[in-house]
């Protein structure tokens, strides 16, 4: 069982709107952008670590959480180590809409109707066109499969090089998120609601309660976290059940996961990291009856 998430600090730096925020694999990092400038920060003390100055509006670490990507409305992308040396700039065609790393490719959701699969040993790209454009992109946690949201639908790119429609929603899917066993499959859309879906097909759970757009979503240890423009976040099991409202009093453009903790970026520039701790169950066993 969840508990009501605490505040613990807010990253105070950032003056606009929060775009993109991630943990880095161990969360001893977050990495977040808004207004073009990308922050690194201490998740322990709420330091600020790097400061980087661009055309940047989002932001993924890699899997051993030494590198992270950055990208945005210029068409590129640029990949730096964790003090925020660059290292290498990746040429794209079109601003770009979300972008995640898995392994050794970085998948980037243009603009121009088109998923690209970066390789970065081989410093080589595969394109994938759409039907629409994608708003965002998830790698599995085994790294072998792409969750994506393209207009209203739900889908996944596998291994096989094969495109899976999981389903659709009503409006635009915004987010798109694994659980950890990589079994199930969260999203939010303009249409207000969040969906769980099975990876191997089927919906599995509709999750109603926000009165604004569904910007951004994740799993939390076995619940859902999502973020709306009604200026709310909620914490979810995955069944559809509410277990907390919090109210950020912004709305909502992003929120990441780690471990007991959370943080969220808001459209006035304000990114709080929270701890919802574990609680255990209510009921203990009285007795053992034997047959």
């Amino acid at each position: 069982m969840i508990g009501k998430p605490e505040l613990i600090m807010t990253l105070k730096g950032h003056r606009s709107a929060v775009n993109s925020v991630s943990w880095s694999p161990d969360g001893t990092k977050i990495v977040s952008s808004s207004g073009g400038v990308i922050r690194v920060w201490d998740s322990q003390t709420g330091g600020e670590l790097v400061k980087l100055e661009g055309e940047f509006v989002l932001v993924s670490w890699n899997s051993s959480g030494d590198k992270f990507v950055s990208c945005g409305g210029e068409g590129s992308a640029r990949v730096w180590n964790n003090s925020g040396k660059p290292l290498y700039t990746i040429v794209l065609d079109h601003w770009v809409t979300s972008v995640s790393w898995g392994g050794d490719r970085i998948a980037f959701a243009s603009g121009s109707k088109k998923l690209f699969l970066w390789h970065t040993s081989t410093r080589n790209r595969f394109v994938i066109p759409l039907e629409k454009i994608a708003r965002d992109v998830s790698f599995s946690p085994d790294n072998k499969s792409l969750a994506f949201g393209c207009g209203k639908s739900v889908n996944i790119y596998n291994a096989g090089l094969e495109m899976e429609t999981l389903g659709k929603h009503s409006g635009d899917v915004m987010s798109v998120s694994w659980s950890p066993d990589g079994t199930k499959i969260v999203s939010g859309a303009e249409d207000d609601t969040i969906r769980v879906w099975d990876s191997h097909g089927g919906e599995l759970a509709k999750l109603e309660g926000h009165t604004m757009d569904v910007q951004s979503v994740s799993f939390f240890n076995e619940c859902i976290v999502s973020g709306s423009w009604d200026g709310t976040v909620r914490v979810w099991d995955v069944s559809g059940r509410l277990l907390h409202t919090l109210t950020v009093g912004s709305p909502v453009e992003c929120v990441s996961c780690y471990d007991d903790k959370f943080v969220t970026g808001t459209m006035d520039g304000t990114l709080q990291l929270w701890r919802a701790p574990i609680e255990e169950d209510e009921y203990e066993p009285i007795a053992t009856l034997r047959f």
